[in-house]
């Protein structure tokens, strides 16, 4: 039987596992994308011109808590 081998980050280093192919349905896999030259810019776009959401300045009012979430890969 042939197998699959898969290697993802995990912390500072890599995790790896193994599947048979048969047990493979499908892959998704995302595109590449360049590294950010302005972060702090990006970072704005991102609160103001969000996917699928209003802008947040739309949605906090003041007194309210907010925590934003991010990938560190």
């Amino acid at each position: 039987m042939t197998t699959v081998e898969y290697k993802y980050k995990y912390g500072h280093g890599y995790k790896t596992f193994k599947l048979e192919q048969e047990h493979v349905l499908d892959e998704v896999k995302i595109a590449e994308f360049p590294p950010l030259t302005d972060l702090k810019a990006a970072v704005l776009d991102a609160i103001y011109h969000p996917i699928a959401s209003e802008p947040l300045d739309k949605l906090v009012r003041p007194g309210m808590k907010i925590a934003f979430i991010c990938n560190d890969s």
